[in-house]
């Protein structure tokens, strides 16, 4: 899809950096949690707070009712099948 050169892995960061460079840097916060772990259908991760903090759009699980239900009522993010590579970057574009 011709991403390649707008997509930069960062590693891990601290917390502090981790958001300074998302605010200053990130088009879109991707929360890509798989299913099959209970966990991730229900919970509620730090990173898409994170990510609403800094105005930034997020893309979402869709079987994670509870995550796609806070980006779609805020207005803020798009809840997609992430199991599907071409899914998330239809909802990327």
């Amino acid at each position: 899809l011709g991403l390649e050169g707008r997509i930069a892995w960062a590693g891990w960061l601290p917390a502090e950096a981790a958001l300074a460079r998302a605010a200053a840097e990130a088009d879109v916060n991707l929360v890509l949690l798989q299913p099959g772990e209970a966990n991730h259908a229900l919970a509620s991760p730090h990173k898409l707070f994170d990510g609403m903090a800094c105005g930034l759009p997020a893309i979402v699980p869709d079987f994670a009712v509870q995550v796609a239900e806070v980006a779609t009522a805020a207005g803020c993010g798009l809840a997609t099948d992430v199991t599907d590579p071409a899914a998330i970057a239809a909802s990327v574009m």
